[in-house]
């Protein structure tokens, strides 16, 4: 029983935030479905797809999201792509902010408006 309720309370799941800014030009926005997985030094976070019933990822917008994620520990990096499968699938991607508001930490990643765009090989 011990062992149970250690392994659960180890793994328990950590309510994290997750603010993605799309850049302010002209044709930034991406209606493609958002993808992110989060690496900390205890391991990584399944794939989280960031999904919304309003009109996310438009140029100049700040979206935000909340998800569980089993404990990761301290974040260090950072993965972000896109399922490309929309007409207007290319995103320019500002930054993202990820903080944590129980374990009062946060994760920034300024991208300097990167530009992401799938190719078909």
């Amino acid at each position: 029983r011990f062992q149970f309720f250690l392994f659960n309370f180890i793994h328990l799941a950590i309510p994290w935030y997750v603010w993605i800014y799309t850049s302010d030009i002209r044709g930034a926005g991406t209606d493609a479905e958002v993808i992110l997985v989060l690496y900390g030094h205890h391991g990584k976070s399944d794939d989280i797809k960031l999904r919304s019933k309003s009109d996310v990822f438009e140029a100049g917008q700040c979206d935000e999201f909340k998800h569980d994620i089993p404990d990761i520990g301290q974040p260090f990096k950072l993965r972000v792509s896109h399922d490309n499968k929309k007409l207007f699938a290319p995103w320019h991607l500002d930054r993202v902010r990820i903080p944590n508001l129980v374990l009062s930490v946060y994760f920034n990643l300024i991208l300097n408006y990167c530009q992401i765009e799938m190719e078909n090989l």
